[in-house]
């Protein structure tokens, strides 16, 4: 059993982002939270995402389980939503479906097919140690000391950061 709420906003977000990079991700449902790792079908770029259970308006899940779920298919649903709708995301194992609802001035329903994919949890054989240390040095300088220019390179720029301090 898995359910979660949050503004479908802010999942929007998230999948247009994801999906900017690759089309299909095994999703990993914790307690914790909901979490993937994925590489682009050409295996330049990778995502790895984690939402922790505090985003959520309510996070309900009995078990860990990962879910195979079609970005496109997602985002055709969740691109429908309003800025002020919620979205309520539960996991039909019967079915093998994710069911998305949209509640808001009316309510729309969608079922997302599950499908069958790797989970790539292997894809990451160091750590961001290296990454985080990086960002330290950056910011250490006096003319980066703006919280909103910190922000916006966390956002946009960690993973472009990530494969340099690798790959250098």
């Amino acid at each position: 059993m898995f359910e979660a709420v949050l503004s479908a906003e802010i999942w929007r977000k998230c999948v247009t982002a994801i999906g900017s990079l690759v089309e299909e991700v095994p999703l990993r449902i914790t307690a914790e939270g909901i979490e993937l790792r994925a590489m682009d079908p050409s295996h330049v770029s990778m995502i790895d995402f984690k939402m922790n259970k505090e985003v959520f308006a309510e996070f309900k899940t009995d078990k860990e389980v990962t879910i195979g779920i079609d970005i496109e298919d997602m985002s055709k649903f969740i691109n429908r939503s309003r800025s002020d709708d919620i979205l309520v995301l539960k996991l039909d194992e019967e079915k093998n479906k994710i069911l998305m609802v949209l509640k808001g001035t009316s309510t729309r329903r969608f079922g997302c097919q599950l499908i069958d994919v790797t989970e790539q949890s292997n894809l990451f054989p160091f750590t961001t140690d290296g990454v985080n240390l990086f960002l330290e040095k950056i910011t250490s300088n006096p003319m980066f000391h703006q919280k909103d220019w910190m922000e916006n390179l966390k956002a946009k720029y960690l993973i472009l950061l990530f494969f340099y301090m690798c790959w250098k």
